[in-house]
C-alpha cells in the first residue's frame, strides 16, 4: 500500500471534526514529503482543511456545506501533539484565557492565550485568535500544566480584572487540594526557579493552609526582611504573617 493510500485510508476512518498534525502519521518521519503531498491532495478535494501550518481538521459534510470543529477542538491542536498514537501535552492555557476559564473574571479575552514548549506565535484561525508565548519549561504533562497555571494565577493575583481576592484564593485552594507529593515538590521547584519571591511566599502559605504542608525550601528562600504586599487578609489565609504576606 502506498503512502497516499495509507494516509487516505486513515483519514477515512477518522470521525468528523478530527484535528491532526503532519507528525501524526507513522510515515512522516521517513517520508515527510510524501505525507505532505498526500494531505495537500486531500485539502484540494475538500476532504480535510488546513487551518494552520502542519495542522488540519476533518470537516463534517452537511447539505449546506462543510462544518468546522468548535473553538475548543481547534485550540486543542495547539495544546497537544500525537506521540506513538498517544497525546503529548506541549502547551497550556494561561493569562486572561485562564482567568476567564477558571471563573476568576467575567471579562472575555480577545485572544486565547497559551504557553507553549514549541514556539511563540500569534495566529487568527477561522475567527479564533490564538497567542502563544514560549513556556519556561521544556517538558509538560497534565499535572505540571496545572501547577504552572496555579503559579501563573498567583503571579497575576493583584492584576486580574474584576476579580475578588476571596474567589481567587478559594479557586487556588480547590486546585491545590488535588496535589499529590509529586505535584507539591514540582510546585516548590518551579516557583523557586521561575517565579518571584512574592509568588513563592504565596505558594508556601497556600500549601500550608490547604495541605498542612510546610515548605522549608520556600521559606528558607525568602529574605526575612521582605514583606510581600498582595492585599491578602488574615481571614483568607491564616498564616499571612508567617509567610510575610500583607
Amino acid at each position: 500500500m502506498s503512502i497516499t493510500q495509507k494516509v487516505n485510508k486513515r483519514i477515512s476512518r477518522w470521525p468528523d471534526f478530527k484535528v491532526f498534525r503532519l507528525q501524526d502519521f507513522d510515515d512522516y518521519q521517513d517520508n515527510p514529503k510524501a505525507v505532505s503531498e498526500a494531505l495537500s491532495r486531500q485539502v484540494k478535494q475538500e476532504k480535510i482543511v488546513r487551518f494552520s501550518k502542519g495542522r488540519f481538521y476533518k470537516p463534517k459534510a452537511t447539505r449546506y456545506g462543510n462544518v468546522r470543529p468548535g473553538q475548543e477542538t481547534l485550540v486543542e491542536a495547539f495544546l497537544f501533539r500525537s506521540n506513538n498514537k498517544r497525546k503529548e501535552r506541549v502547551a497550556y492555557i494561561t493569562g486572561a484565557s485562564l482567568f476567564y476559564e477558571w471563573g476568576l473574571t467575567t471579562q472575555i479575552p480577545a485572544r486565547i492565550q497559551i504557553a507553549s514548549t514549541e514556539s511563540a506565535f500569534k495566529q487568527d484561525i477561522k475567527g479564533v485568535r490564538i497567542s502563544a508565548k514560549k513556556s519556561d519549561v521544556d517538558k509538560l504533562n497534565d499535572r505540571r500544566a496545572l501547577v504552572l497555571q496555579i503559579l501563573d494565577v498567583m503571579k497575576s493575583f493583584k492584576t486580574i480584572p474584576d476579580a475578588s481576592p476571596e474567589n481567587i484564593i478559594r479557586v487556588l485552594k480547590r486546585y491545590i487540594g488535588t496535589f499529590d507529593d509529586v505535584s507539591t515538590r514540582d510546585a516548590e521547584r518551579l516557583a523557586q526557579k521561575y517565579y518571584r519571591p512574592s509568588v513563592q511566599a504565596f505558594l508556601g502559605a497556600l500549601l500550608e493552609d490547604t495541605l498542612n504542608y510546610e515548605s522549608k525550601k520556600l521559606k528558607d528562600n525568602l529574605s526575612p526582611l521582605s514583606q510581600y504586599k498582595l492585599g491578602i487578609e488574615e481571614e483568607l489565609l491564616s498564616n499571612t504573617e508567617k509567610w510575610q504576606l500583607h
